[in-house]
């Protein structure tokens, strides 16, 4: 019955093989088909669909949740599931937009800690970071480097030592140079890290170099005269609180 009703609101069968072709684990691929699960239950008893439903009725399914006494952050991660959801109904063209994708929960404090959050809510940071406002090239910049941090573990020091040479796309690996505290190593990229990351160095980053007038082969770089990342990452993380 579960599977039957799943297939009726956007194909979940596929969804799962959308999720495993980008790299999800089964872990993952099983707590975001509860969530889509349970909001498909609330479509049909609400009279909605997946497909069809608008930002207005959207918000009150938040509503819904709200009224379960979810933690701010629970509710956070419910949608942040969601949003990944919308993303194969739009890619799929079983929905025109994904109109969730800007939406973020008030009162949820967020810090880059892998040890405090769960690994949904480090992934939430990534899907919800909006990079259709302020600086744009900043901005496509900054969900690098959260990618980064989320999905391949780095710190502020492996992100300053990256340089152009280091992403091997193609392999779909990252070299992470060695230091005399850690060894070199070699991370696998996460699929839809991919695309963003040919955008970054064949568009973004050139424009960085010229707005800076910067000669380098250094990967992620600030806006402005420095080349040091400690700003631009503590920055970050105070946005992200």
């Amino acid at each position: 019955m579960e599977q039957k009703k799943m297939i009726a609101c956007g194909g979940s069968p596929p969804y799962e093989d959308y999720l495993e072709k980008n790299g999800y684990n089964d872990k993952s691929i099983a707590t975001y088909q509860r969530s889509v699960t349970r909001f498909n239950d609330w479509c049909e008893s609400y009279g909605t669909h997946a497909e069809t439903i608008d930002y207005k009725t959207f918000l009150q399914y938040i509503a819904y949740l709200r009224a379960s006494q979810l933690k701010p952050r629970t509710l956070q991660t419910y949608i942040g599931n969601l949003k990944i959801y919308f993303n194969y109904l739009t890619e799929e063209n079983h929905r025109e937009k994904n109109d969730i994708k800007d939406l973020n929960i008030k009162g949820v404090k967020r810090h880059i800690i892998h040890n405090i959050l769960e690994f949904e809510e480090l992934e939430d940071l990534y899907y919800s970071y909006p990079i259709n406002k302020g600086k744009e090239i900043a901005r496509k910049r900054n969900k690098i480097i959260i990618g980064l941090l989320v999905y391949q573990g780095l710190n502020t020091r492996d992100l300053q030592l990256l340089e152009v040479e280091n992403i091997q796309l193609y392999k779909g690996k990252i070299t992470v140079p060695g230091t005399r505290k850690s060894n070199t190593r070699d991370i696998e990229l996460k699929p839809f890290q991919l695309m963003e990351f040919m955008e970054y160095i064949n568009e973004v980053r050139p424009r960085i170099l010229k707005e800076t007038n910067k000669v380098t082969e250094q990967l992620l770089l600030p806006i402005g005269r420095s080349y040091k990342l400690h700003n631009t990452i503590h920055k970050l993380a105070k946005e992200l609180k």
